[in-house]
């Protein structure tokens, strides 16, 4: 026994390297994964905790604005609303609604008006503001203002009745548009709740129709002239204060912005937190006319505190296991080194001695059905060439007999049958040396077009189908298969022209030629509506020398000639027939390209 080689070192080493590498991806694609849950719910609770936020701003400051609908339902259902109706109304409703600073009504005075209204308010104990100290001169140049009439809430005071609320060209456009469209306003403004506490609160106003205060009733015309505005003043601020307080958000700063003032935030925050990720959240907010942002971002800090240890341990984790299993994948390899080599040189030698058996066994098989087969073959070729040799002898006897007679005519019969038997002798014995050869000959496989192939075979087998009387019809566009071009004219002839053969009493004859891809083989059909195959005989009839009817004409070679030249293709053939009188389908299988198959 020849001594045992080491392996080279690389041969050991490289699985170890591509376990260890492996295992230190696996390990770093698992902590990044577990990373990457940990911020996908981080970033799922900061939008689920900012989405509630931002609606519970929302409804606080839709709730509060809505109040404004029930003060105007309030002067739709009077014809007239005295200031202590107003007041009565109005003061329930502020209570429910501590967020909002004040609500009154704000009443369109015409130029020609403004005196009354002067004297109105004076005579019901309220002082009227001067018009030197009051009016500006953009406002004496309009044709009318907008003066407090009634009003309520906790900030009324620094307001006060009288007061010109349109005091600057921004108001003013806010309140006329407002009235032009009929829908409910707003504008921003700067509120004062202290001598260093100056905060923007929104004044909301809702036009009304068809009031006109300052006239005497019987004066009054309803209309559809602008009466005034319900207003309130609603201090967003304080109710984002409340929200935040409610929710005790940590890292998480909420603001509203006008659109314009959201978008120059969001670019200097992202600016200057570039290499950071900033969680965002936008939701509009719509206050009478006006689209307002409710931002919420998550300040840099907020992310960091919320990640846990498991990503670090999963990491160390994994590199402890890779190194453990290099450790043990070493040990193994050392152990059984040895044994591989040892394995190596016995699975050689039963290797050779496997394929050797195998070779053996291949060839027994083989030997065992070409001798199967040339059984079969000696015996039906025996049993078929001396039926023709027995007529021969037969005849020649008689034939010497009606010589001796000197009846000519019965030797002309005799020599007739003689020669009848010695035709039929030949045609077997070259459709035997036909069938031998093939396999042997040597025809180039090719590209053949299927219609092209089948009318070559009809021009061979003209005479046969015009005598017959039968109809062929091809479908048109068939496939292109692949093969030898007169092997497979040989297949379509024998099957055409049986079918013509074995019509039988059929009134109109009829044979149809098609093919189906299937997949990588052309499946050809050959179908006719003749006498038709009985179960039994279906596979019989590709034998040698079968036929079913003994006086028809023919050897029996045929169609066994065309299974041989279908199977060399790599195909098979069968047929289908529902019996006697119902017509029979040749079905055969032919490659569509080459498949690598030699002809020779």
């Amino acid at each position: 026994m020849e001594p045992l080689k080491k392996r080279p070192f690389s041969r050991k080493t490289f699985p170890l390297f591509l376990v260890g590498i492996s295992g230190l991806i696996i390990t770093i694609i698992v902590s990044f994964t577990v990373r990457e849950k940990e911020l996908q719910e981080i970033r799922s609770n900061f939008h689920f905790t900012v989405n509630n936020l931002s609606t519970d701003i929302k409804d606080i400051i839709e709730n509060d604005i809505d109040t404004l609908r029930l003060v105007e339902a309030l002067f739709q259902g009077s014809e007239f609303v005295t200031r202590r109706e107003f007041q009565k109304f109005v003061h329930p409703v502020l209570e429910r609604h501590p967020n909002i600073l004040a609500c009154g009504w704000i009443p369109f005075v015409k130029a020609e008006e403004r005196e009354i209204f002067y004297q109105k308010i004076t005579q019901e104990g309220y002082q009227a503001p001067g018009k030197k100290n009051k009016f500006s001169e953009y406002i004496e140049k309009r044709e009318g203002y907008y003066p407090v009439y009634y009003l309520e809430g906790k900030e009324k005071d620094k307001l006060g009745v009288g007061t010109e609320v349109a005091n600057s060209p921004e108001i003013y456009k806010a309140l006329t548009d407002s009235a032009d469209n009929q829908t409910m306003g707003a504008v921003e403004v700067t509120w004062s709740f202290g001598a260093e506490n100056r905060q923007k609160v929104y004044m909301v106003f809702l036009p009304v129709f068809g009031k006109n205060f300052l006239l005497e009733k019987k004066q009054r015309n309803v209309d559809k002239s602008l009466g005034g505005y319900i207003f309130g003043l609603f201090p967003v601020s304080t109710v984002l204060k409340e929200a935040q307080e409610k929710y005790e958000l940590s890292g998480i700063k909420v603001d509203i912005f006008g659109k314009s003032a959201s978008n120059q935030l969001q670019t200097i925050e992202w600016q200057k937190n570039h290499q950071r990720e900033i969680l965002q959240h936008s939701e509009t907010l719509t206050i009478g006319n006006r689209e307002l942002v409710i931002e919420s971002r998550s300040l840099p800090g907020f992310i960091p505190l919320r990640l846990s240890w498991r990503p670090g341990s999963s990491l160390a984790a994994g590199i402890l296991m890779t190194c453990l299993l290099l450790i043990y994948l070493d040990h193994t390899f050392r152990r059984t080194a040895h044994i591989e080599l040892l394995a190596e040189k016995l699975s050689g030698e039963m290797a050779e001695r496997q394929r050797v058996a195998e070779a053996r066994e291949m060839l027994v098989a083989e030997l065992e059905a070409k001798n199967a087969e040339l059984e079969r073959f000696t015996y039906t070729v025996s049993h078929d060439l001396k039926s023709p040799l027995i007529t021969i002898r037969g005849f020649t006897g008689l034939l010497a007999k009606d010589s001796e007679k000197g009846d000519s005519e019965r030797v002309q019969a005799d020599v007739k049958q003689i020669k009848s038997a010695t035709d039929k002798m030949q045609r077997l014995l070259d459709e035997l040396l036909e069938l031998s050869r093939i396999g042997r000959l040597v025809n180039p496989n090719q590209e053949i077009p299927l219609n092209g192939l089948i009318q070559e075979t009809l021009d061979i087998l003209m005479g046969r189908i015009a005598e017959g009387k039968v109809e062929v019809s091809i479908a048109p566009q068939l496939p292109v298969v692949f093969g030898d071009h007169p092997r497979l004219i040989e297949v379509f002839q024998n099957l055409i022209d049986n079918a013509v053969k074995f019509m039988g009493k059929q009134p109109s004859p009829r044979i149809e030629i098609f093919a189906e891809q299937w997949e990588e083989k052309v499946a050809c059909f050959v179908r006719d509506n003749g006498s038709g195959i009985a179960k039994g005989y279906q596979t019989k009839i590709f034998g040698l020398f079968e036929r079913l009817d003994q006086n028809t004409e023919g050897t029996g070679i045929g169609l066994a000639l065309v299974k041989r030249i279908v199977e060399f293709h790599g195909g098979r053939i069968w047929v289908e027939s529902g019996g006697p009188g119902k017509g029979s389908t040749f079905i055969f299988t032919l490659p569509a390209k080459q498949e690598g198959k030699s002809n020779a």
